[in-house]
């Protein structure tokens, strides 16, 4: 072979070996071998890829955003809330969907005034987007700002009318804000387009039973029954509720079904034994239902659990009044003044304990901080037995 073919063939392979080395080195070239790697979920070589990319070119914001989003995956949060900044200070594509994640890993760190502003950011770009609504939504109510995210559920219902999760959303917050009406449309929505959402049926029950305990409802009866209803296909589809069972137990309990009531807080203190509220309401079941002596045993039971329980201690005193324990009576009501600032009928009843113990001063002096909370009766035993001569 001759000099100048030896140089020539030499020439054309530095040639080569130059292209082939620039065409591996182009970012462009790499991104794309990295999102091939994760089409078939190589996750881990992607992330060399782009992390190369990233030494190539610092501020190639496709390879910051796809990386964050494997950092994510392998719950690397505090790389991919960097990587996803990162993404938001660059020119380029993927802002928005940056914008997107931060406000997801924000709603995770319960940095809920820090997810609006990110989601507020994707909403300025996309003005349609219903998960962003949504999910502003969610942050807005976690932050309390009921109102605020009533809006943003309406809007994300608005643009997307079959986003399930922003009927649910709207209803509860509707109850929050005592707009019980509101709610159960709202949750008649919902469980129209998703008739197995047993949540639905759950926080539609809740809305009913509130509905039906207001005083000035006149048709009471028809939603405690359809509470019930709510409450009955709510434990259809997830037996395993326990906030269903109580709730489902006070709906009886005021249709003065005691003993299905009973059966409903047993259940519901079957999965939460800590559940005081639960045992108080079933304790109430059996003194409405004549079983005293078995309602006092449970009270004192409760107060076995947290002697800090003032309803429980209220019925053990007025039970050894009722009793005519009245020494003893006197010792309990005295440890529920010890507790709280007592109601009216506290008063009277430690009144009338006092009075049948001989100290008549001091049952007046009950009976009149009864007359000052508003108790007609307290006015009565005050007119009869405290009358100056």
């Amino acid at each position: 072979m001759n000099t100048s073919r030896k140089i020539s063939l030499l020439g054309i392979i530095t040639l080569l070996l130059v292209t082939t080395f620039s065409f591996a080195q182009d970012p462009k070239s790499l991104y794309d071998q990295g999102i091939d790697k994760l089409k078939r979920l190589k996750r881990v070589e992607a992330k060399n890829i782009f992390t190369e990319i990233i030494n190539l070119d610092n501020k190639y914001a496709p390879a910051y955003y796809q990386r964050g989003l494997i950092f994510k995956h392998f719950n690397d949060t505090d790389k991919a809330l960097e990587d996803f900044k990162q993404v938001t200070f660059l020119e380029g594509d993927f802002k928005t969907e940056a914008h997107f994640e931060i406000g997801l890993i924000k709603v995770d760190q319960k940095d809920y005034k820090g997810s609006v502003i990110d989601f507020s950011h994707v909403l300025n770009e996309d003005s349609t987007n219903s998960r962003a609504y949504y999910l502003r939504g969610v942050s807005n109510k976690l932050s309390k700002q009921h109102e605020v995210a009533l809006i943003d559920f309406k809007s994300a219902i608005k643009f997307d009318s079959n986003n399930v999760d922003a009927y649910f959303q709207k209803g509860e917050t509707e109850i929050d804000t005592e707009e019980f009406d509101e709610a159960i449309k709202t949750l008649t929505t919902l469980l129209a387009k998703s008739p197995e959402h047993s949540m639905g049926y759950f926080f539609r029950g809740i809305a009913y039973f509130e509905e039906a305990t207001r005083n000035e409802y006149h048709h009471h009866h028809k939603h405690y029954q359809e509470a019930l209803a709510d409450f009955d296909k709510c434990l259809d589809l997830d037996e395993s509720l326990e906030a269903a069972y109580f709730d489902r137990g006070e709906v009886k309990m005021a249709l003065k079904d005691y003993i299905g009531a009973i059966s409903d807080f047993k259940r519901a203190i079957e999965r939460d034994s800590k559940d005081l509220e639960a045992h108080y309401l079933k304790a109430m079941c059996n003194f409405h239902y004549g079983y005293e002596e078995t309602a006092h045993k449970e009270m004192q039971d409760i107060l076995k659990m947290d002697s800090t329980y003032a309803n429980a201690q209220y019925q053990v005193a007025f039970y050894l009044h009722e009793t005519q324990e009245y020494k003893l009576a006197l010792e309990a009501f005295n440890k529920l003044f010890q507790l709280e600032e007592p109601h009216s009928d506290a008063y009277i009843y430690r009144g009338w304990t006092r009075f049948e113990l001989g100290d008549k001063e001091g049952a007046c002096d009950d009976w009149a901080k009864g007359v000052e909370l508003g108790d007609k009766e307290a006015e009565h035993d005050i007119k009869k037995y405290c009358h100056k001569k």
